[in-house]
């Protein structure tokens, strides 16, 4: 059923891994503001990866919403979508404590 709760959960995550990480800046240096829209054309493998994470999240929880008639698989792309957001993480906090320079 689509009235189930861990559906309003995944429309959240989704609207959240797709549109607010276009909105609000990764970092900034002193006069470089980085969003993950700007990643994709940045010459490093690691920070192609960011972007590419951000939609694939956004993706399968939009994908997930509509398996509710098959709950195991559901659960399974839950628990993967989860994955991929804690590599995302420890991704962001990588790059982020090896920036070059002063970062604010």
């Amino acid at each position: 059923m689509i009235q189930r709760i861990q559906t309003i959960y995944l429309f959240i995550a989704a609207i959240i891994s797709s549109g607010l990480t276009f909105v609000f800046n990764l970092w900034t240096n002193n006069t470089l503001v980085v969003f993950a829209k700007d990643l994709f054309f940045r010459e490093d493998i690691l920070q192609k990866i960011i972007p590419i994470l951000f939609v694939g999240s956004a993706l399968l929880a939009f994908i997930t919403i509509f398996l509710f008639k098959k709950s195991q698989l559901q659960f399974v792309l839950g628990r993967l979508n989860i994955l991929i957001n804690l590599f995302l993480l420890g991704l962001l906090i990588y790059l982020s404590l090896t920036l070059p320079g002063e970062a604010q």
